[in-house]
């Protein structure tokens, strides 16, 4: 991770990559966690900070360089999609 990453996060962050080497289903893994985090009052910014930075990462380390802009497009445009159908957005 980046210098000025919180420790919290980078805690987590690793907490979920340990897990993720031990789990098969790390989708439902990243799920799981999210889902607890909110259901556990865990701080929510921690949460998105980690989700944000766990999506940096994985433009950056697997998906191939010819493919990173449009799938940052892709996924911008996703989330501006769900943030509109849960009305946070207009």
């Amino acid at each position: 991770m980046e210098r000025g990453t919180s420790a919290t996060v980078r805690q987590l962050a690793e907490n979920v990559a340990a897990i993720g080497r031990d789990v098969v289903d790390v989708p439902g893994a990243i799920s799981a966690f999210v889902q607890y985090a909110t259901q556990h009052e865990i701080d929510p910014y921690v949460t998105l900070g980690v989700l944000v930075e766990g999506i940096a990462h994985t433009v950056a380390e697997a998906v191939p360089d010819q493919k990173q802009a449009e799938t940052v497009q892709g996924i911008t445009r996703l989330l501006l999609e769900r943030l509109v159908a849960r009305g946070l957005v207009r």
